[in-house]
């Protein structure tokens, strides 16, 4: 999210990596964090994931439902070269 485009309560959502190797989507207000979303990695060898949406995001539109966003992964082998 690195144009702030991805947004809940009107903050901009950051992506981190939690010490159990998952990813946390989360809002800063006040200099507390407050959780969006999560992503798991079930099975990295074949790709699998696990997105749990845990607060609302932001989105335009009266009765609009549906929100996409991109999600980038990337593989980096044993030398650091990134795919």
């Amino acid at each position: 999210n690195t144009d702030d485009s991805l947004t809940a309560q009107g903050e901009p959502v950051r992506l981190e990596e939690l010490p159990d190797g998952s990813y946390q989507g989360y809002i800063e207000v006040g200099g507390t964090k407050t959780p969006v979303f999560s992503i798991t990695l079930d099975t990295p060898a074949l790709g699998q994931y696990q997105f749990t949406l845990l607060e609302a995001l932001d989105h335009t539109g009266a009765n609009n439902d549906s929100l996409t966003f991109t999600l980038p992964v990337y593989a980096v082998d044993s030398d650091g070269d990134r795919s």
